[in-house]
């Protein structure tokens, strides 16, 4: 599809009246230059095919997100990441099987019922999808036996010496340290050894945005994979965002400012 000339027609699913200050920001620099339509993350929309939208882009990480996601790309409807890729990090036991089969560390994990598990604690229990309803729950267990009615993901807990938060965001990569305090997260400069890890797990999942939470303890182990980012403390976040979709949009179009 080609994008028209003067403005082109963008979907893209958050939410539209809250959402974290670098998304609004990059809301506001699409609509300069774009016919922005947003769409309710929480609903389907099966209609997608017939909007004439130009690109699409799930902005908020949602199972409904994600089946419109598969619905543009099965028209043919442009997007910033695979819904393929996207679809693989629901997934926690399929997204740390990838990781590890590429040779990416993650901790030491098990699948299965209690009785089954033998990683002796203190270990992370949290389910396997996460969109399960109870999909972001984790509980940390230190001591004894385990005691969960379902099949669980028990993984190694890890004491971390730094946390990270890693960016891919289109051919340009960030980091930013999380303080332990849960106060606001700080740029860092990028290492080569953490870059590595960013353009990894990229071609892993086809994944051209998203980002990585990271802990460093001896090694360096990818906890999560998350195709909807959120740029908390990238002081060129928004900007970083809106030029990777400019540039998938394709054609030139007037940067904030520049449009008369």
């Amino acid at each position: 599809m080609t994008p028209s000339t003067n403005r082109p027609t963008i979907g893209l699913a958050y939410w539209p009246d809250s959402g974290n200050a670098a998304k609004r920001e990059l809301l506001d620099r699409l609509r300069s230059w774009a016919t922005l339509v947003v769409f309710d993350p929480s609903v389907e929309h099966h209609d997608l095919h017939e909007l004439g939208l130009d690109f699409y882009h799930m902005a908020s990480w949602h199972p409904r997100a994600l089946a419109d996601l598969k619905r543009a790309r099965d028209a043919g409807i442009p997007t910033v990441n695979s819904d393929e890729g996207a679809r693989a990090t629901a997934d926690r036991l399929n997204c740390y099987r990838t990781l590890r089969h590429g040779k990416v560390l993650v901790p030491e994990y098990q699948y299965g019922r209690a009785r089954d598990i033998t990683i002796f604690p203190p270990a992370i229990i949290k389910p396997r999808n996460e969109f399960d309803a109870r999909g972001h729950d984790f509980a940390v267990h230190l001591a004894g036996a385990y005691d969960f009615p379902d099949e669980q993901i028990v993984q190694k807990y890890v004491v971390p010496h730094r946390s990270y938060k890693l960016f891919g965001i289109g051919d340009e990569v960030r980091a930013v340290k999380l303080p332990r305090d849960g106060s606001t997260p700080v740029e860092q400069q990028m290492t080569p050894s953490l870059a590595r890890y960013v353009k990894h797990v990229e071609v892993l999942f086809d994944l051209v945005l998203f980002e990585l939470d990271v802990l460093v303890h001896k090694s360096i182990y990818v906890i999560d994979v998350n195709p909807a980012v959120n740029l908390d403390g990238i002081s060129d976040g928004p900007a970083l965002y809106e030029e990777l979709i400019r540039r998938k949009v394709g054609g030139e179009f007037p940067t904030i400012g520049e449009r008369p």
